[in-house]
């Protein structure tokens, strides 16, 4: 490892400079929660749904609560507004793999894809990009 440490940063370099393949639109949204505390100890739930292929945020709110209602009801604004995707990508939250997710999902004709459940840090999506 060492002695091929300069060959495995080039290569990581280049991986990294690499375009992404391209992705239709409303191909493949992705949908996370996280929980963020303000200074004054009042916790926020920021809900944000993204396409893939735009690399557009449909839908980027705090949350109130996580009823079983109300993140699909936010789902329902943002395919209203944008069209709507063929999968939905999630996390293994309880509100995602709630009866009431999974039967808007279905009768809305999406797929649901599950991230694969990892260790705690493995599973960052938004809240890595909401850190100051």
């Amino acid at each position: 490892m060492q002695a091929n440490q300069y060959a495995l940063a080039c290569l990581r370099k280049e991986t990294r400079a690499k375009r992404p393949r391209p992705v239709p639109i409303n191909a493949v949204w992705t949908m996370d929660l996280t929980f963020c505390i303000d200074a004054s100890g009042k916790l926020h739930i920021p809900l944000g749904i993204l396409d893939h292929g735009s690399r557009l945020i449909t839908c980027l709110r705090t949350l109130a609560n996580k009823h079983s209602w109300t993140v699909p009801g936010y789902l329902c604004l943002a395919i209203g507004r944008y069209g709507k995707p063929r999968r939905i990508r999630t996390d293994s939250e309880i509100v995602f793999t709630s009866f009431d997710f999974a039967t808007l999902l279905s009768l809305v004709g999406i797929r649901h894809q599950r991230k694969p459940r990892t260790h705690l840090g493995a599973m960052a999506g938004l809240s890595a990009c909401l850190e100051p």
